[in-house]
């Protein structure tokens, strides 16, 4: 029997596109998953991958125009993911606001009571 080995990967839409391919190619969830691992284990051995050019790009020191296609396709990716959720300065500048707001007198800037 082969070892297992379990983590903790919570990302409905991979699983969902895993799960897809895996009925289209005749492979079980965890083939489908394993296949992807080593498809991206060889990509970033051979150069077709560098995470440090796409954390670079993430952070504004590498222009995305040089960045290799599967790379462009990871920043992508992470880049709607992280623009679609606050930072902590933005969630403390918003609570600043509401609370300036509020002490003003000028109510909720979400339009809302309360």
């Amino acid at each position: 029997m082969k070892p297992t080995l379990s983590i903790a990967f919570d990302d409905r839409r991979f699983f969902r596109a895993a799960a897809s391919k895996a009925q289209r190619t005749g492979r079980t969830l965890s083939q489908q998953i394993c296949h992807w691992a080593r498809i991206g284990r060889r990509a970033e051995l051979d150069g077709f991958y560098d995470e440090e050019r796409v954390q670079g790009a993430l952070s504004a020191k590498v222009d995305t125009a040089v960045l290799l296609p599967v790379e462009g396709a990871v920043w992508e990716e992470r880049f709607i993911e992280l623009m679609s959720r606050p930072g902590p300065g933005e969630i403390e500048f918003f609570r600043e606001l509401r609370e300036q707001l509020r002490s003003k007198g000028t109510g909720n800037p979400e339009g809302t009571s309360g």
